[in-house]
């Protein structure tokens, strides 16, 4: 007489190996969610760093004053310039670098990431070509298992006469 079925044995034995194959490719995903975020913040901390300094370089080469900080070795948390006959005020508000002109406020980092320590340091001769040191500090926003990304930026940029 010859059974239709599986036999208990063979069902824990399936059982076994489908248990197995699920947590090797349950750990894959994972990995590959990590790898993910860990990319993207990276990606977003390169991209903040870049257009940040890009736009800060901008404003000091083309300044016509440098206002704030005032004197050689001074420094602060505000860099206020006149551009094009118009005040900019560069300073840290809530996590973010926040460029104000005649236009209004504007956030020039993203939203993936926090700025902390931001400080303006002028450097010079008297009488002579200044320059700004910028450094502050760039966190991720985004993070998975890991910790967050943080990168420190320290950069000197000369006004142009």
């Amino acid at each position: 007489m010859r059974r239709n079925g599986f036999t208990l044995v063979e069902l824990v034995v399936y059982m076994g190996l489908l248990s197995v194959i699920l947590v090797v490719l349950t750990t894959v995903f994972v990995s590959l969610v990590d790898l993910q975020l860990e990319t993207q913040a990276s990606s977003s901390l390169e991209t903040d760093e870049a257009f940040i300094v890009n736009r800060l370089s901008t404003d000091i080469r083309n300044a016509e004053d440098i206002a704030t900080p005032a004197a050689n070795g001074d420094n602060g948390t505000i860099l206020e310039l006149t551009v094009d006959g118009d005040v900019v005020t560069y300073t840290v508000s809530g996590g973010n670098i926040t460029r104000t002109d005649t236009a209004g406020t504007f956030q020039i980092n993203s939203f993936d990431t926090t700025v902390t320590g931001l400080d303006f340091l002028r450097l010079g001769v008297t009488g002579g070509k200044s320059s700004i040191r910028i450094s502050f500090t760039l966190e991720s926003e985004v993070s998975g298992n890991q910790t967050a990304d943080t990168r420190e930026i320290k950069t000197t940029v000369a006004e142009r006469l």
